[in-house]
C-alpha cells in the first residue's frame, strides 16, 4: 500500500507565514536537534491529523501558537490534503479541512467536512471494504471497530518502544484503535483469502441449500403424485372399473397407471353424454324404421306380382276345358245348338286372352336394392345396439358415470402438480464437494501460524545484515504470534533467549522486525500496512550526537543500523518498483550521514540545534 508523506504545515496564531516541512519519497527523512525543540510532536501533528480522537500536542510552546495543523500525503496514485483546527484546552476540534491535491496553501484553511465522513473517505481510501467491517465485527469482541488508524502502529516506533523488551508496539499511544490480536491478520492481507473463502462457502452453503430445498419439494410433490395416482387406481379398481392386476400397485410405473387410467376415461366418455347417445339411436332407430319400409315395399311389389301370376294361371287353368269343347265339338256334341254356344265361348275366350295384360317380371335391381337395404338394416342395427347399453343401464350404471368423470378429473389435476424432475443434481454434487474442500481451509488463527514463518524469513533477512551484536549475531529470529514480541534463539536450539540484555541489542530486534514486517508487506498486494516507517531516535541507546564519537563501538552499530535502513530503502523502490518512505526522528548531527554515498539514501529536513526548534522563535517571542 503505497503512502507517503509530502508535507507537514503549521498555520500560526497572528500575521505570521505559516512554516512547511517537506519529506522526499524514497527518502529516510531526519529531523534531528537536541531535546525539547519539538521533534517527537511531529508524530503527534500526523497522528492528530489522520483524525485521533485526542491530542497528544505539548501545549506549551507548540499548541499555544498553532492555529491549524495539516499534512499532505500520498496514497497509492494521488495526494490529499487535512488540515485540523489546533485542540484548545486539550479539547479536540471538530474543524477539518479536506481535498484531493496538494492544497496546503498560506492561506489559513476553512472547515469544509465532518470528522465521520473524512473517516469513511479515508477508510475507502486504505482499503476497509464492507466485507472486512463485517468481517471485523464478527470476529471482534469490541466497541471500537477496525478503521484505517487500525494500522498505523505498524509502522511507527516510538521513543516509549525502541528499546524495550517485550513491547514492540505502542498501544497505549493509539488508545482509539482495535488490539493487535485483532487487526494483526487484516495487516497481514489474510483478510482477503478468508473474506473470499468465507463469501464463496457462503455461497456454497446458500446454493446447495437453495437447491436441496428444490430437490425435497419436487420429491415430495413427486411422492404426493404417486399417492394420489395410486388412490385413484384403488378407487377405479375397487368399483370394477379395472381388471384385477398380476402386480401389486406399489409395483407399477407411474406411467403405466396413468395410461391405464386414461384408458378408463375413454372408455365412458361416450357415456358422459346420454342425452346425445339416445338422440342418436333414435335417429337410427327412425332410419331402421324408414328401410325397413323401403324393404317391405319392394317385398310387397314381388308378392303382389306373384299373386297375380298365380290368379291368371288358375283363370286360365279354367278356361281349358272350352278349348277342348271346341276342338272336340264335333266327335261329343252332336246338337247344333249346343256346338254353337260352345263357338260362342270359344270367341269369347278369344277375346279374355286379348284383354288379359300379363305384366312384366320385376327386375333385378329390385333384388339387388332389398340386398343392399337388408346390409344397411345389419349396419343401423349394430348402431342402435351399441347405444342401447346405455338406455337400457343409464341408472344402474349413474355412479360410475360420475366416478369415471371424477377420475378423469382427478387425473388431469394430478397430472399438472406433477413437477418437472430435479435437473440440478450435477451442480448439487458439485458445489456439495466443493463445500467439503473449503470447509477444511484452516482458521485466520491457523493461517497466521503458517504465514509466522514467511513473517520470520523477512525478519531474519534484516537481523543477518547485522554484524555488531556480538555473541547474538547470526541467531536465529522467533517471533512470539501470541505476545507480538520478537525474541532470538542460537541455532539448533528449541526456546529463545529471555534477555539480550542492552538496550542497543533490542533496539535491533525492533528495527529488524518493522523493517522485516514491511518486506513481508510490500512482497504482498493486500497487506493493509502503508509503506511508510517513522522510527523515533534510533540513536537512543547512545550518548554521542555527531560522527566524531570516542565511542567507536556505538558509532559503528549505529551506523549499520543507519547502512540497513538505507540498504532496505534502495531494495524496495529499485527492485520491487514500490514508493517507501522513512520519517526518523533523531539527536545525531547530520554529519553523520551528509556527504556519506553509503547513506544517500538520507535527506535532512530540519536541524532544530542552537535556537531553533519545531516553532520559529519570532513566534514564539510574540
Amino acid at each position: 500500500m503505497n503512502f507517503y508523506i509530502k508535507e507537514i504545515k503549521l498555520w500560526f496564531n497572528g500575521n505570521f507565514e505559516p512554516k512547511s516541512y517537506f519529506l522526499e519519497p524514497n527518502k529516510i527523512n531526519v529531523i534531528t536537534g537536541t531535546a525539547t525543540k519539538g521533534k517527537t510532536s511531529f508524530l503527534s501533528i500526523i497522528d492528530y491529523c489522520l483524525l485521533a480522537p485526542y491530542s497528544k500536542l505539548v501545549e506549551t510552546i507548540i499548541n499555544e501558537n498553532v492555529s491549524w495543523y495539516g499534512i499532505c500525503f500520498f496514497k497509492d496514485d494521488k495526494y490529499y490534503s487535512i488540515a485540523r483546527k489546533a485542540p484548545k484546552n486539550g479539547v479536540i476540534s471538530p474543524e477539518l479541512y479536506f481535498v484531493q491535491g496538494n492544497a496546503l496553501t498560506n492561506k489559513m484553511p476553512m472547515a469544509n467536512i465532518e470528522l465521520g465522513d473524512l473517516l469513511n473517505i479515508l477508510n475507502k481510501k486504505w482499503g476497509i471494504t464492507e466485507d472486512i467491517l463485517n468481517l471485523s465485527k464478527q470476529r471482534i469482541k469490541d466497541k471500537r471497530q477496525i478503521s484505517f488508524r487500525s494500522f498505523l502502529p505498524y509502522c511507527i516506533i516510538t521513543e516509549n518502544i525502541i528499546t524495550i523488551e517485550e513491547q514492540f508496539y505502542d498501544t497505549s499511544y493509539f488508545q482509539d484503535t482495535i488490539s493487535i490480536k485483532d487487526s494483526f491478520p487484516f495487516a497481514l492481507g489474510l483478510n482477503s483469502m478468508y473474506i473470499q473463502s468465507t463469501k464463496r462457502r457462503l455461497f456454497l452453503k446458500a446454493e446447495i441449500k437453495r437447491m436441496e430445498r428444490q430437490k425435497n419439494n419436487i420429491i415430495t410433490k413427486q411422492k404426493e403424485y404417486r399417492k394420489k395416482l395410486e388412490k385413484i387406481y384403488i378407487n377405479a379398481l375397487q368399483n370394477g372399473l379395472l381388471e384385477s392386476p398380476e402386480t401389486e400397485v406399489a409395483t407399477l410405473t407411474n406411467d403405466y397407471i396413468f395410461n391405464i387410467l386414461g384408458t378408463i376415461s375413454k372408455r365412458f366418455s361416450m357415456l358422459a353424454d346420454n342425452s346425445k347417445i339416445i338422440r342418436e339411436r333414435e335417429t337410427f332407430e327412425k332410419e331402421r324404421w324408414r328401410v325397413k319400409k323401403e324393404i317391405d315395399d319392394c317385398t310387397k311389389c314381388i308378392e303382389e306380382y306373384n299373386t297375380y301370376i298365380q290368379n291368371l294361371k288358375q283363370s286360365t287353368d279354367s278356361l281349358e276345358p272350352i278349348e277342348y269343347l271346341y276342338e272336340n265339338k264335333e266327335e261329343l256334341i252332336q246338337s247344333i245348338e249346343t256346338i254353337r254356344f260352345i263357338d260362342a265361348l270359344q270367341e269369347s275366350l278369344k277375346k279374355i286372352k286379348v284383354a288379359i295384360n300379363i305384366p312384366q317380371k320385376p327386375s333385378n335391381d329390385v333384388y339387388n336394392r332389398i340386398n343392399v337395404l337388408q346390409k344397411k338394416i345389419k349396419e343401423i342395427e349394430a348402431e342402435i345396439k351399441s347405444r342401447s347399453q346405455v338406455k337400457n343401464e343409464y341408472a344402474k350404471f349413474s355412479d360410475v358415470f360420475k366416478l369415471a368423470g371424477k377420475i378423469e378429473a382427478d387425473l388431469e389435476y394430478a397430472k399438472k402438480e406433477l413437477p418437472e424432475p430435479f435437473s440440478s443434481e450435477g451442480i448439487l454434487q458439485q458445489y456439495t464437494s466443493e463445500l467439503e474442500r473449503t470447509s477444511q481451509i484452516p482458521s485466520i488463527e491457523i493461517l497466521l501460524n503458517n504465514l509466522k514463518l514467511d513473517l520470520e524469513k523477512d525478519i531474519q533477512y534484516i537481523y543477518n545484515q547485522f554484524k555488531t551484536m556480538g555473541e547474538y549475531n547470526n541467531y536465529i529470529v522467533d517471533f512470539d504470534i501470541e505476545r507480538y514480541v520478537l525474541k532470538i534463539k542460537e541455532p539448533q536450539t528449541i526456546f529463545p533467549k529471555e534477555t539480550i540484555g542492552s538496550q542497543s541489542n533490542y533496539m535491533f530486534l525492533h528495527i529488524a522486525y518493522f523493517l522485516g514486517l514491511q518486506k513481508f508487506s510490500l512482497m504482498r498486494n493486500d497487506s493493509l500496512i502503508p509503506t511508510f516507517l517513522f522510527i523515533d531516535q534510533p540513536s537512543k541507546p547512545y550518548l554521542f550526537t555527531d560522527n566524531t564519537s570516542k565511542d567507536d563501538s556505538d558509532r559503528q552499530k549505529l551506523y549499520e543500523i543507519y547502512y540497513i535502513m538505507n540498504n532496505f530503502v534502495k531494495w524496495a523502490t529499485e527492485e520491487k518498483k514500490e514508493k517507501f518512505q522513512i520519517f526518523m526522528i533523531e539527536h545525531t548531527d547530520p554529519t553523520f550521514w551528509e556527504g556519506n554515498d553509503e547513506l544517500d539514501c538520507f535527506h535532512t529536513v530540519a536541524t532544530f540545534f542552537n535556537n531553533d526548534g519545531l516553532i520559529p522563535n519570532d513566534v514564539i517571542k510574540q
